[in-house]
């Protein structure tokens, strides 16, 4: 017994099984590439001489530089970040940075010792550069760093998505460790 359906087309049938397929969530090849891309940040204390051992002079800002000498080994990093965001302010944009118990304990820490010099921040997000030079005023007790950084809007975006993108992973990790 042998039957045939007229009009059924499988060709179609593929075609349309694989469009709904791709549109099904699986995202943009931009989205699938921003998901996966990571910022590292460094937060360097500035010291009074670089005659002190494991000290670097650099410089800070690209149009108007600002010379430091900075403490090579940072303070804090991209681990102790929770969050990241931009934030808009009436003239321009700055970045937010909210750091977890240990980065708010340090930060809290170091700006109290340390008022009147500078925190240098570095960052890699694609291209390394130190974004900002920001004056400690007063001693951060909320866990919570906004500064103005030397980026264009577009890569102050990038690099709060590197730094969310990493904090994704890194808990990602930390619940499913790998197996050796």
């Amino acid at each position: 017994m042998m039957f045939r359906l007229r009009g059924f087309n499988l060709n179609l049938l593929v075609v349309a099984v694989l469009a709904s397929a791709s549109a099904c969530g699986c995202g943009t090849t931009v989205e699938r590439k921003q998901k996966k891309e990571m910022t590292l940040l460094r937060l360097h204390l500035e010291t009074s001489s670089d005659k002190v051992p494991y000290t670097s002079n650099v410089s800070v800002l690209r149009a108007s530089p600002i010379q430091m000498v900075i403490h090579n080994q940072s303070f804090l990093d991209e681990r102790s970040i929770i969050e990241a965001a931009l934030v808009d302010l009436g003239h321009g944009f700055a970045i937010q940075l909210q750091f977890d118990q240990r980065g708010r304990f340090h930060l809290e820490t170091i700006t109290q010792a340390a008022r009147g010099q500078r925190i240098a921040i570095f960052s890699e997000f694609g291209e390394m550069r130190w974004l900002a030079a920001v004056k400690i005023v007063q001693t951060v007790t909320d866990g919570i760093l906004t500064f103005t950084p030397d980026a264009s809007r577009e890569e102050a975006e990038r690099i709060v998505r590197g730094l969310n993108n990493f904090k994704r992973r890194q808990n990602k990790t930390e619940h499913f460790p790998e197996k050796s």
